[in-house]
């Protein structure tokens, strides 16, 4: 006589929120410390490249609201494609991976965790190690920088004060240098990208179950170089590939064709979708529950 093992099913609607729940409780007890070492990472590398950056200068000045965007998109991008392949490494163990697929949750509460893991609170425990980071060093920098602007004041030949940084923090949709409509747009277009790129990695490293990495890094070439190939074709073919950013300078240089609305719909509305909803086929095609 046989027996045969069967994973728990998770029997009911798509969504529970009981098991949802129990779904984020379990991830966060058994992973916490992974996820963890990925935002200490973050917080030690910042720290020591902004130190240097700033203090082995012989007159250091803090950051601006300009360079501190820049600063925190460089590093949100670098640090949410090494969580990405943090939170999916499980896929591409056999145990790991039959432990994870065979939890009692539906296709639709794992998804769902995977994207508010990966969208909305890794961003927001990053900012929070950001502001750790840099608000300190930028304090002190802007601390030498007042210190040298009393000094030189007290002498012949003081400091333009135009020139004067001061201390400024940099939060995004919040900070003062971002409430103008342009850098509100740019800063959705970057969590636009953050967002894609999410959705891509997401769906590459559950669906290849061997060299997930290298292939998903293969993939993406190909997909990138597809993507400029059909942009130089489109520019041969008399459009203006600048017709799918020209609304982030609202200065209505392109005026929106019937085409034009469907092209920035297919590329602004469709692509996260399209990659987001790969990676849940992806997850339903593993899935043992």
């Amino acid at each position: 006589m046989t027996t045969t093992m069967r994973a728990p099913q998770a029997t009911g609607p798509a969504f529970r929120w009981s098991r949802f729940a129990a779904l984020v409780r379990v991830d966060l007890a058994e992973r916490w410390r992974s996820y963890g070492s990925v935002l200490l990472v973050a917080l030690v590398v910042q720290v020591l490249v902004l130190g240097w950056m700033l203090f082995m200068m012989r007159a250091p000045n803090p950051m601006d609201i300009g360079a501190q965007r820049g600063w925190f998109n460089s590093f949100l991008f670098i640090f949410g494609v090494a969580f990405c392949f943090v939170f999916f490494a499980p896929m591409q163990r056999q145990g790991s991976s039959l432990l994870i697929l065979m939890r009692p949750a539906s296709i639709f509460e794992k998804w769902l965790h995977a994207a508010l893991v990966l969208l909305v609170l890794f961003p927001l425990a990053y900012t929070l190690v950001y502001l750790l980071a840099t608000v300190p060093l930028n304090g002190i920098a802007a601390l030498i920088e007042s210190a040298r602007y009393e000094q030189a004041a007290a002498t012949l030949s003081p400091l333009p004060e135009k020139l004067r940084v001061g201390l400024q923090v940099f939060i995004p949709f919040l900070s003062i240098g971002d409430r103008h409509s342009s850098e509100r747009w740019e800063q959705l277009l970057l969590h636009w990208w953050y967002t894609v790129i999410c959705g891509f990695a997401a769906f590459a490293l559950v669906r290849f179950h061997r060299a997930a990495v290298f292939k998903s890094l293969a993939l993406a070439f190909f997909v990138l170089l597809f993507s400029v190939m059909v942009l130089s074709s489109g520019s041969r073919m008399g459009g203006d590939p600048r017709v799918l950013t020209s609304w982030l300078d609202g200065d209505g240089t392109f005026p929106f064709s019937v085409s034009a609305v469907l092209a920035n719909l297919l590329l602004w509305l469709c692509t996260p979708l399209l990659v987001w909803g790969s990676a849940y086929l992806a997850l339903r095609e593993r899935d043992l529950t």
